[in-house]
């Protein structure tokens, strides 16, 4: 998963390849966006050994805590050829704030 960040949003980029729509979830859950899914084998070869397998299959699920200057009711998300983005638009006036920490 990669997170990037302009003046306007946040875009959220993950990698679910072979899965489509319909084997994705995205909601928000008290400010911490969850995206989940399942990749499902295809087939069972019952007659073929693998030597080795690299694809994962079964359920995964991933959260990532939204800044408070992310507009939640304004979030889009997109999945084409194994890429799901999320775009977290960002709250007009509202800005990242950094504290620095003095180290002792």
């Amino acid at each position: 998963m990669d997170v990037l960040e302009s003046d306007k949003e946040v875009l959220v980029k993950m990698d679910v390849p072979g899965m489509e729509r319909k084997d994705l979830h995205v909601e928000i859950d008290e400010g911490v966006l969850v995206v989940r899914g399942e990749r499902i084998q295809e087939k069972e070869d019952k007659g073929d050994n693998y030597l080795h397998l690299e694809r994962g299959y079964g359920a995964f699920i991933r959260r990532f805590r939204l800044p408070d200057y992310i507009d939640q009711s304004h979030i889009s998300a997109t999945c084409k050829d194994g890429l799901l983005q999320i775009h977290l638009s960002k709250l007009p006036g509202k800005k990242k704030e950094v504290k620095a920490i003095t180290i002792n």
